[in-house]
């Protein structure tokens, strides 16, 4: 069957919730409490170990086949408008990118000279801290970087949404 990498990545959250439950469920069936002189078997629930077990690798197998057929897909759509990357490529880079947006706003956010203020001290000198750069180059690269970094998110939501990846469940 044929899904985009937006609705394949929605049902494998589907059916990784519903092994997530079946686990769950598994766990408080496959024991119980009772008290002395109390009936255990009117008190044991039903539980079939096998049938667990054979539902668990069902839904396992399932999420394995998806998993990998979205990597496949991710290691070989290249993504329009994205510099000629990959899903998995941009995967990598969009945190790399991200990253460096936080850091030039922060540089780009700094006076060239700021006092600094420690009201421990007892000295009679004023410190100060000192640009070693170019705020004004940090704003640039700044939003050289955050305009790349929007451009790489719409495309890769857009190829999430026009990828087709075909599974065999």
């Amino acid at each position: 069957m044929q899904y985009t990498s937006a609705t394949a990545n929605k049902l494998l959250k589907k059916i990784t919730a519903e092994r997530d439950a079946l686990l769950k469920r598994e766990q408080k069936l496959s024991i119980f409490n009772c008290s002395a002189g109390e009936d255990e078997d009117k008190l044991r629930p039903e539980y079939d170990m096998a049938e667990y077990k054979m539902k668990i690798r069902t839904l396992n197998k399932q999420i394995m086949t998806i998993k990998h057929a979205i990597n496949l897909a991710n290691c070989n759509c290249k993504v329009p408008n994205a510099d000629g990357l990959t899903v998995d490529q941009l995967l990598i880079v969009l945190p790399m990118l991200t990253e460096e947006v936080r850091r030039y706003y922060d540089m780009a956010q700094r006076l060239p000279r700021e006092r600094v203020y420690d009201r421990y001290s007892s000295s009679s000198y004023v410190d100060y801290v000192l640009t070693n750069y170019d705020p004004d180059d940090a704003r640039k690269l700044y939003e050289v970087a955050r305009d790349k970094l929007t451009r790489y998110q719409i495309a890769l939501d857009e190829a999430n949404h026009q990828m087709i990846i075909d599974i065999d469940l």
